[in-house]
Order: structure tokens, then C-alpha cells, then sequence
């Protein structure tokens, strides 16, 4: 599989940043986070277990918080597309 990425960087409403820090959330907690920006997007499937950092800085006129979630893929829930083979029971029997 080819790398997926999305960048986004900008300035945004509190409320605006809290209410997208909400869908991810959402997102996570359904088993797949979905962002796209224009016609780009990339779709991870978060599971198991988690590796977690958060960093809060303050500093004399600016304040951070940073957040990082990884994970490893597990391999077996990726279907290559020369495996899936997708048929109403009628066409099974024809081939």
C-alpha cells in the first residue's frame, strides 16, 4: 500500500477546534477515522493497543498542546484486491 498523508495547518475558532478534536473522538471510538481535505482523504482503522503522547507548553504569549496517537496495522485485516472476490450467490455458480 502507497503512503497516505494529509497535512493541515492554519488558524481556527476554539469551538471549530474542539468540535473536529470531537469527531475524532467519535471517529476512534466507531474503529475508523476518516479525514479528507479536497479530493484527497486517508482512512485509519485505530485498534488494539495505542501509543499515546501529549505535550501542554506555555510559554510567555503562547500556549501548545500537542497530541500523538500511533498504532501498527494488524497485517491480517488487509485484503489485497486480487483476494476479494465480491458475488450474489447466483453469479457464484455460473463461474
Amino acid at each position: 500500500m502507497s503512503k497516505q498523508e494529509i497535512k493541515l495547518k492554519g488558524n481556527l475558532e476554539a469551538g471549530k477546534a474542539a468540535e473536529y478534536l470531537s469527531d475524532l473522538a467519535a471517529s476512534m471510538k466507531n474503529g475508523s477515522v476518516y479525514i479528507q481535505k479536497g479530493g484527497e482523504f486517508v482512512n485509519l482503522k485505530p485498534s488494539g493497543s495505542l501509543e499515546f503522547e501529549i505535550e501542554a507548553k506555555r510559554k510567555k504569549h503562547k500556549e501548545k498542546i500537542t497530541i500523538e496517537l500511533s498504532w501498527s496495522r494488524n497485517e491480517k485485516d488487509e485484503i489485497e484486491g486480487d483476494d476479494l472476490k465480491i458475488a450474489s450467490p447466483d453469479q457464484e455458480k455460473k463461474s
